[in-house]
């Protein structure tokens, strides 16, 4: 699948597999494994966190559902999870 396929699904259903914004937490986990790489929203508060998955970035409240869903385009390769843990699957960024 394209990169512009898999985006207009996005940006028409909210969804990258078990990402979608009021999903639980653990549901997506179990099907991308652990995030790669964590982070809070703010310096004075440890949540809301972001979880990211390359460049799938997840926003999750303190009840651990999925508040934002983005990805991240202007990387010169977009990587996203797939559905079974382990290497992400590329695409060439530099959209237009």
């Amino acid at each position: 699948m394209a990169i512009l396929d898999i985006l207009t699904e996005v940006a028409k259903t909210g969804r990258w597999g078990p990402a979608v914004t009021g999903a639980d937490w653990d549901g997506v986990t179990a099907v991308f494994g652990e995030p790669w790489d964590v982070g809070t929203v703010s310096r004075s508060d440890e949540w809301p966190r972001l979880f990211a998955y390359g460049d799938l970035e997840l926003g999750v409240c303190r009840c651990r559902k999925i508040t934002l869903v983005c990805i991240q385009t202007w990387r010169d390769v977009i990587e996203l999870p797939l559905s079974t843990p382990g290497e992400p699957q590329a695409f060439p960024g530099a959209l237009t």
